[in-house]
């Protein structure tokens, strides 16, 4: 008897390749398109749920409502059931094809045009997505309905802040924007719709600066490109460490001294990921980033994303107490 997929918690990484470039570009043809605050709105804030350590945010799709992971590391709107093409059948469908973390086939989608999106006190309009029949990734997470995935379309027009213990996530136009007070400050930058930062890691008393992608979408505490810190991955101790949109995710665990956070704050003593090469569907992808740093350690503070002044705001005072490898200490 065949094992049942997801019978036991998974880790989760939603990192999207996309491979047909016409995609990208038509989003950005079209200066109208996308999210703008209903008139008179300056800033929209809004619960969301959490299955393990993703954001779920409630979104309505040509009215329809779902439920969208909100993932930093997406580039597009992205629908994992094949019959929200029959629910739009009026809208023109291009096929394309992409790939993501795992050791998985490419996968192909429909790309539609020009749907409406709309969200508490937002609207968006004349925005892309791509629905794939793809049917692996699982339709409920820690009893919470997933239908899709999205990021990047939020992050270039609002500033984005997310409080994790509280569950809400707060949308604000850039110029009435307040910095926060007692927040670790880190650059950012924004590579292909992505936030990136250098963070200085210290494995085995030796320090390494990497560059890590900020990703929401990444269930994990930080994972680790072997050759960005000269690791051999042994295959005697490989072993399952994740799940992709392209599969399975297969690597080693590895102990981490330290990391610093800003200057502030760092997270001391705790077990990265380091997967295989295998695991990257496309190279030159994985040559951008050392790492990611995932929703596992972003949690624990108050998030900002400000894309507009290439910041990252981390707020911790309120946050969490230090414990053991399920909650690593937060020092300020």
């Amino acid at each position: 008897m065949k094992p049942k997929l997801y019978a036991r918690p998974i880790t989760l990484f939603i990192a999207l390749i996309l491979l047909f470039i016409p995609f990208i570009v038509f989003a950005k043809a079209d200066s109208h398109a996308g999210f703008q605050f209903e008139e008179g709105k300056y800033q929209s804030t809004f619960h969301f749920q959490m299955a393990g350590n993703l954001i779920i945010l409630p979104v309505s799709i040509e009215g329809k409502r779902l439920n969208l992971i909100f993932d930093t590391g997406m580039n597009s709107i992205l629908l994992f059931s094949k019959r929200h093409i029959e629910d739009w059948s009026e809208f023109e469908k291009h096929t394309v094809k992409f790939s993501g973390l795992g050791m998985g086939k490419t996968i192909t989608g429909k790309r539609l045009d020009g749907l409406s999106v709309k969200m508490p006190n937002i609207n968006g309009k004349g925005l892309s997505l791509v629905v794939t029949p793809w049917s692996r990734f699982p339709k409920k997470l820690n009893g919470v309905d997933i239908d899709g995935v999205f990021g990047y379309q939020l992050l270039a027009k609002f500033i984005v802040q997310i409080d994790y213990k509280n569950q809400k996530i707060t949308l604000i136009e850039p110029e009435y924007f307040v910095k926060p007070r007692s927040a670790a400050v880190l650059d950012l930058n924004v590579y292909n719709t992505k936030p990136y930062v250098k963070c200085p890691v210290t494995i085995d008393s030796n320090k390494h600066m990497l560059n890590l992608l900020v990703d929401t979408g990444a269930e994990a505490r930080l994972i680790i490109n072997a050759e960005s810190i000269d690791f051999e991955i042994q295959n005697h101790k490989t072993e399952s460490i994740g799940y992709g949109l392209a599969g399975a995710l297969l690597g080693q665990k590895i102990r981490v001294n330290h990391i610093e956070l800003g200057g502030q704050t760092s997270l001391v003593d705790f077990e990265a990921l380091v997967p295989t090469k295998r695991s990257y569907p496309n190279e030159n992808e994985k040559l951008v980033r050392d790492g990611t740093l995932g929703g596992e350690t972003l949690k624990k503070f108050k998030v900002t994303f400000d894309y507009f002044n290439n910041k990252l705001y981390l707020e911790s005072g309120w946050a969490y107490k230090s414990g053991k490898e399920t909650n690593p200490m937060v020092k300020n």
